[in-house]
């Protein structure tokens, strides 16, 4: 087979969209033959305040 060939095992989209589902994300995939694949991954993020202070130059 195709994979035993390339040794891989199949489990990489398994572990990624096991992954995105888990941080409450969709994943989209659209395949066309002889062209290859595309995978769309959407995750939610939230604004977060930044901590860090930003160095300024003193005033002239």
């Amino acid at each position: 087979s195709r994979s035993r060939a390339l040794g891989s095992t199949g489990l990489g989209l398994a572990i990624v969209r096991h992954l995105v589902n888990s941080m409450g994300g969709q994943i989209d995939l659209q395949s066309e033959v002889g062209q290859g694949t595309a995978i769309t991954i959407t995750l939610a993020s939230s604004n977060v305040e930044s901590t860090v202070q930003e160095e300024r130059p003193p005033p002239a």
